[in-house]
C-alpha cells in the first residue's frame, strides 16, 4: 500500500475569522519585531539589509490585514501601540518557538542522542579505566 504525501500548507490558504484570509507569514513578524527593537524603520531595515520603503510598505500591508494601527510614527522613531505590543509579545513567542523547533529538528538529525552501554569483560573495563600497573597489551 502506497502512501502520498500530503500537500504543503501555505499560510496564504488559511483562513481566520468570516474567511477572511490569512497572509501573514514568518518574515512579516520577523521584520515587525525588528522595528519595534530598532525605534526606528530606518534601523530596522539596516539591519535586515532590506529597503526603507519595502519594510513600510510590509508594516501598512499587516496594518490594512489586521485593521488596527501597530506603530506610532514620529521624527523621533516608532513605538508600538497597544494592538503593536500585544502583536510583539505574540510575535516574538511564535519565532522563538520556530527557531527552538528548528534548532531540535537539525540537532537531532546531526547529534545522535541517548545512552549507549557496552558489556566488557572485567579485564578489558579494568584496562581501559586506567587502574594503576594495568593496562592494554598489544
Amino acid at each position: 500500500m502506497s502512501h502520498s504525501a500530503s500537500p504543503a500548507i501555505n499560510l496564504r490558504d488559511i483562513t481566520v475569522g468570516h474567511g477572511q484570509a490569512a497572509p501573514m507569514d514568518f518574515r512579516n513578524l520577523r521584520y515587525f519585531v525588528e522595528i519595534v527593537e530598532r525605534g526606528s524603520m530606518k534601523r530596522a531595515a539596516e539591519s535586515l539589509y532590506v529597503a526603507q520603503p519595502a519594510l513600510s510598505q510590509q508594516v501598512k500591508k499587516l496594518e490594512e490585514e489586521l485593521g488596527v494601527k501597530l506603530l506610532a510614527r514620529s521624527v523621533r522613531g516608532v513605538v508600538p501601540t497597544e494592538a503593536g505590543r500585544e502583536l510583539l509579545t505574540r510575535a516574538r513567542l511564535i519565532l522563538d518557538q520556530v527557531h527552538d523547533a528548528r534548532q531540535v529538528i537539525q540537532a537531532g538529525s546531526r547529534d545522535p542522542q541517548g545512552s549507549v552501554v557496552l558489556g566488557l569483560p572485567s579485564s578489558v573495563s579494568a584496562a581501559l579505566s586506567g587502574c594503576p600497573g594495568e593496562g592494554l597489551r598489544a
